[in-house]
């Protein structure tokens, strides 16, 4: 089966599951959306809050319940390294970590995320 996004998904960017069972998309307005392989929505973590309005533009999912999520500010050049903690039950809750990069040139913000496990 060959399935796919809504363009009203507004999907920026995706990661697969650690056991590559679900994938998540982030989208235009900072949300992260958790699918099972037939894209069927099983949760949406709302977006963290910020000054102005941020979108994901990369994403990395660490563990069941903790993702890395680069959000990008749709007013200025500015980004910020947020890590997402959605326990099954409980508040969610977020830690930012600011810009960790040099964002000083002119060209356009691209991340690619990496998470290496403890052996």
């Amino acid at each position: 089966d060959i399935n796919e996004l809504p363009a009203a998904s507004g999907a920026t960017c995706f990661c697969w599951s650690p056991k590559g069972k679900q994938i998540a998309v982030g989208s235009k307005d900072g949300k992260i959306t958790q699918y099972k392989p037939d894209l069927k929505a099983v949760k949406v973590i709302s977006e963290p809050k910020l000054q102005e309005p941020h979108m994901l533009i990369s994403l990395q999912w660490v563990s069941n319940y903790q993702f890395i999520g680069v959000y990008q500010s749709a007013q200025s050049a500015g980004s910020c390294v947020i890590v997402v903690d959605a326990p099954k039950t409980g508040e969610i809750s977020y830690t930012n970590y600011d810009d960790i990069c040099y964002s000083g040139s002119s060209r356009p913000h691209q991340f690619y995320m990496v998470f290496q496990s403890n052996w």
